[in-house]
């Protein structure tokens, strides 16, 4: 049977683990080698490019699959007019409120992002007979995630977030926000350690610990852009395909083809919103790469409010088939 034939199995389930840790791993340390060799000029240069090339490659592709996950998980009087309605409001919203305070927005944003990273990556996992730490343990990894840029690299984060047009105000003592994420992730470790099978213990703790450490390692966007493309993105296309899909072919491409090619169409969209917000930047013709990037974390946080609220429901249709 074709791996794009749909199942009538909504409800989230975990896929195979070699793909969920092995790649995300694999890739962390070529951005890593790449970082320590590359020239630091050309390291720098290279950020927003990479940032801006999640537009098209795993980044704004995994959230137009959106339209698959809300046909397969709504009552069918809510898909597709009303589901395409509200979707598109709340993205104009976001957009609205962005243009008339962007720094507060960006502060929701990242809580937002924080506990949408978190969820996607604890509430997919194998579970045990533990359940209550779970909500704390999504605040916890996505918060590590998220203060980490400010922990350890925190004059280039603010240098990015005023090219961005935001005001930023002091950050309290480094000690103070290296000490805040360092918490985070170890009550990351713990909340795992209750909530996990061991065998999902060590590969959930390795990949914490692993992760810190390219965090420390990899500038702010280079460290952004991986865990959004290879942690976030790929991990919730890995989802789609194990709870909408038979697949009959294994490895990397038809994954890919899912991730990028499938539903290219439905990223027309945010691309050409994109293209009129970076529009009253340009006076001419030249590349801008890091304050069009400003355009596009303010375009993420328009879609990512419906799309986190989308996610969130189909986590609760039910527990996930380990």
């Amino acid at each position: 049977m074709d791996c794009n034939v749909l199942t009538d199995r909504p409800l989230p389930k975990f896929p195979s683990s070699r793909l969920w840790f092995s790649l995300p791993w694999a890739i962390a340390f070529s951005f890593a080698i790449l970082h320590l060799t590359l020239p630091p000029t050309l390291v720098q240069q290279a950020a927003p490019w990479l940032f801006l090339g999640s537009m098209i490659f795993l980044g704004i592709p995994h959230g137009a699959a959106d339209f698959l996950v809300a046909r397969k998980i709504l009552p069918r009087r809510y898909f597709p007019t009303p589901f395409l309605v509200v979707y598109s409001l709340l993205v104009l919203l976001i957009l609205l409120l962005w243009n008339l305070g962007p720094a507060i927005c960006l502060g929701l944003f990242l809580l937002l992002t924080a506990w949408h990273w978190g969820s996607a990556e604890v509430y997919p996992l194998p579970k045990s007979s533990e359940q209550s730490g779970r909500p704390w343990q999504a605040w916890a990894r996505g918060g590590w995630v998220m203060v980490l840029p400010f922990a350890l690299h925190p004059a280039e984060t603010l240098t990015i977030l005023n090219a961005w047009g935001i005001e930023t105000v002091p950050l309290p003592p480094q000690a103070a926000v290296v000490g805040f994420s360092g918490l985070l992730l170890i009550a990351d470790l713990g909340l795992s350690w209750k909530a996990m099978p061991r065998r999902f213990r060590i590969l959930y703790g390795f990949e914490v610990l692993y992760l810190g450490l390219m965090g420390a390692i990899l500038s702010p966007l280079w460290w952004i852009t991986l865990y959004f493309l290879f942690f976030h993105a790929w991990r919730h296309t890995l989802r789609i395909r194990a709870s909408f899909f038979r697949p009959t072919e294994k490895g990397l491409l038809p994954l890919l083809s899912l991730a990028t090619l499938r539903y290219a169409p439905l990223t027309l969209l945010p691309l050409l919103i994109f293209v009129l917000l970076i529009l009253p930047q340009q006076s001419d013709w030249t590349f801008r790469p890091l304050p069009w990037t400003g355009a596009y974390i303010a375009l993420l946080a328009a879609l990512t409010v419906p799309h986190s609220i989308l996610i969130r429901y189909w986590d609760l249709q039910g527990k996930p088939e380990n």
